[in-house]
């Protein structure tokens, strides 16, 4: 299965501290009915070991829709891992997979 992920040296724009707008991301996003929190949507997710994805590009685009000039600025980049299906965790908005299972498909800068 293909998982698209916004990522920036390994890391997602929730847990890039050094990014200037990481907390004004996660302060809008928890305020939106639209980006519900991981482990409210994604069963078995843990913090420890998953990290978060998205199941097509569109569905990664529309979940940051607003902020995707603010992530290429930043320096994030789209990354597309293959991973086996059953080692995806599959919610309504994201997924969660581990690192560990990913094989590194692709990678490209944002395009706003």
């Amino acid at each position: 299965m293909l998982v698209y992920r916004i990522e920036r040296n390994g890391h997602g724009p929730y847990t890039n501290h050094s990014w200037t707008d990481c907390y004004k991301l996660q302060n809008a996003h928890q305020e939106s009915s639209k980006h519900p929190g991981i482990c409210a949507d994604v069963d078995g997710f843990n913090r420890v070991c998953h990290v978060c994805g998205f199941r097509s590009y569109k569905q990664l685009t529309k979940w940051f829709s607003g902020w995707m000039k603010r992530l290429r600025k930043g320096g994030f980049r789209v990354h597309v891992y293959e991973i086996p299906k059953s080692r995806v965790l599959i919610g309504k908005y994201q997924v969660a997979f581990d690192t560990l299972d990913t094989i590194s498909v692709d990678a490209w800068p944002i395009v706003t």
